[in-house]
């Protein structure tokens, strides 16, 4: 779709932002690889609660958390140094900023995402010395998503909890079925 939407310079200058990402550091790559074992913990729940309690996997999941938040400020600079590169390599930073608003546009993407990897297109745009012709939008609130993702931990977190005393309890009740 890139091809359709840029042209041969906004093409160019899109590559020099991912030539960016090769010369990361092997420690940033390997950090961007380790990021799914950030997943470990969320599939064996249960050996932890029974290792640890619930309190222990509300520890093991804040872990997590402060691991992922840690991940994401790295993963955000790289994409910032990314950016920083095909500015510097490209004949003029203004074709790298109408590139990205050219994939925005194609993609249907707002101007302003909130909180992911990628800085927002306006303000990766102004970064390259180009001041959008349309006003910097609102960000999309931060707290939706994060009480979201709150509440689905505290869900699954009661949730293992009440297996685990579900089990004891059917446990009990064939303890005294066999007497």
């Amino acid at each position: 779709g890139a091809i359709d939407a840029l042209t041969r310079e906004q093409l160019g200058a899109v590559m020099d932002h991912e030539l960016g990402h090769l010369a990361e550091a092997r420690n940033v790559k390997l950090m961007r690889r380790a990021r799914l074992l950030t997943l470990l913990p969320i599939v064996a729940m249960g050996p932890i609660i029974n290792a640890m309690g619930p309190l222990g996997l509300i520890g093991v999941l804040a872990g997590v958390v402060l691991i992922s938040v840690t991940f994401k400020r790295v993963a955000r600079r790289m994409e910032e140094r990314a950016d920083e590169h095909a500015h510097e390599h490209g004949e003029d930073p203004a074709v790298y900023a109408r590139a990205l608003e050219a994939i925005y546009r194609a993609n249907d993407a707002p101007g302003v995402l909130g909180t992911g990897v990628h800085p927002n297109l306006y303000d990766r745009m102004v970064a390259a010395g180009v001041t959008p012709e349309w006003p910097r939008p609102l960000p999309p609130s931060r707290w939706r998503p994060r009480l979201a993702a709150g509440a689905s931990l505290l869900i699954a977190a009661f949730g293992l909890l009440g297996l685990r005393i579900l089990t004891w309890i059917v446990i009990e009740i064939g303890r005294e079925s066999c007497r």
